[in-house]
């Protein structure tokens, strides 16, 4: 009987007609999901086409070098304007943002010369309400030209506050050796100096000792005795300075002389990087992907096989008519109709990936993960139906509802709120997308397997419960669409 109702809707599928809508049911899915992906390829290479205002009122000349310089860039379109044409144009949303450098800015830059330094404020504006991803990106614009903004300043201030040791470090080291040298010799010529002045004292003692064994005038001899005196105390205090000058030199040459020397290996331009920039993060993606349609299509590549294992169930009847048949023959007669037109669906849409070229590990293993996805999706949603009839059209829907926010497919599912977290590992979904997110590159395998076999309880509940359930529900649900489809409403 089984075999009977396999060849009834085969024959049925080849009138002309019918054929018509089977062939539409089957590539009608996978238009959904590669239209969506290929709308969503790479929209981020585009955002140098969304319009920012900048109105500048600075009084001084940084306001005006910073307009230029955001003009140049290929990061968003910047329109010089007014605030008045400016704030109506975000208001319109032709501008996405508008930025509004104040009179003050130059000011507030320079006052880093001053004992009480304050920062500069530009106001960025956005409109919320012209399209919720245009406004992240603005936000996220502000952000990036705010500290684009703040590494220039640190580094010119880096510039100055270097700007010494940028002078002792152009010091060649023949300079800081030629530096050293003199040093040395004006302390030896010092040395020597005082050597010679100790002589002279000597003599001019060697001529009091004579002057007063000639007997001459006393007055005269008191006289040379103070002179000779004053003569050694400067001596000794040219000592002194001396000793002071020779302890600095030395005090030179075991410090300073050493730090020259390091100071002159330096590279400036390298010191003032350090300061603009201490720390450098290098982000490698050990999966990377070619574009953002790659990552959506994770997402959109299951949730369109479920989409397409709903169409067909409400296109063609999970009965049996015309033929006397027991409900679980009616079952397994009519899933081969549905299980065909899944491998199908899944068929044409891995042919549309390949030719968008969608990233994948393997085309094989693509199709093959694709026909497994929308085969256990195609029992579970097919059980319900014939188990339940439009109660499980119903239950289809509203898990297709949940599935959209919950599957994580988007955003994270850590972001969302505690009620999907928690229905996350209830929906099909979730396992799909786990699924081919291991075909985009390297696929872990027990990750892989581990998916595929939470994802087979769910056809496997639908074929048990459709096996107990059936049975008894069969009449009551006959009934029931037979009214539906009386009142010509359904």
């Amino acid at each position: 009987m089984i075999k009977k109702i396999i060849k009834k809707d085969i024959k049925n599928i080849l009138n002309p007609i019918i054929l018509l809508v089977f062939i539409v049911i089957i590539i009608v899915p996978s238009l959904y999901s590669l239209v969506n992906i290929v709308a969503f390829w790479d929209p981020y290479n585009n955002i140098d086409q969304l319009n920012v205002g900048i109105v500048n009122e600075d009084n001084g000349y940084i306001g005006k070098e910073l307009v230029n310089s955001l003009e140049k860039t290929k990061d968003l379109n910047f329109v010089s304007t007014n605030y008045e044409n400016g704030y109506k144009n975000l208001n319109r949303g032709s501008y996405y943002g508008l930025m509004i450098i104040p009179k003050n800015f130059t000011k507030s830059i320079e006052s880093i010369n001053t004992s009480n330094p304050y920062h500069g404020d530009i106001q960025f504006l956005t409109n919320g309400k012209t399209n919720m991803v245009a406004n992240k990106i603005m936000t996220s614009g502000g952000i990036e030209i705010q500290k684009e903004i703040n590494d220039k300043i640190v580094s010119t201030i880096a510039g100055i506050t270097f700007g010494e040791g940028k002078n002792i470090s152009d010091l060649s080291m023949p300079k800081i050796n030629s530096y050293e040298s003199e040093m040395n010799t004006i302390n030896n010529y010092l040395s020597k100096s005082y050597t010679l002045s100790k002589l002279v004292y000597k003599d001019a003692k060697k001529v009091i000792i004579y002057v007063n064994k000639t007997n001459h005038s006393e007055k005269l001899l008191k006289t040379l005795t103070n002179d000779l005196n004053k003569l050694n105390n400067k001596i000794n205090n040219f000592n002194n300075q001396r000793i002071l000058f020779e302890d600095d030199v030395n005090y030179f040459n075991e410090n300073y002389y050493p730090l020259l020397v390091k100071i002159s290996k330096y590279n400036t331009l390298s010191v003032e990087n350090y300061f603009n920039s201490p720390v450098i993060i290098n982000n490698t993606d050990i999966h990377p992907l070619k574009s953002y349609g790659d990552g959506i299509a994770q997402f959109y590549i299951p949730l369109s096989l479920f989409i397409g294992n709903l169409i067909p169930l409400a296109m063609f009847s999970p009965r049996v008519k015309g033929l006397k048949v027991k409900p679980f023959q009616e079952y397994l007669g009519k899933l081969a109709l549905f299980g065909l037109i899944s491998v199908l669906q899944s068929t044409v849409l891995t042919i549309g990936l390949v030719i968008i070229n969608v990233q994948y590990f393997n085309p094989f293993m693509l199709i093959i993960s694709n026909i497994f996805i929308g085969l256990c999706f195609t029992i579970f949603i097919y059980s319900l139906v014939s188990s339940l009839g439009n109660s499980g059209k119903f239950i289809t829907i509203l898990m297709l509802v949940f599935q959209i926010g919950g599957s994580g497919g988007m955003y994270p599912i850590q972001l969302l709120p505690k009620f999907f977290q928690i229905i996350h590992f209830i929906l099909p979904i979730s396992y799909g997308v786990n699924i081919i997110r291991e075909n985009v590159a390297a696929p872990l395998v027990d990750v892989l397997i581990s998916n595929a076999l939470i994802l087979l309880i769910f056809p496997i509940f639908g074929v048990i419960f459709t096996l107990i359930i059936k049975p008894f529900l069969q009449k009551k649900i006959n009934d029931v669409e037979n009214i539906l489809e009386k009142s010509e409403l359904f």
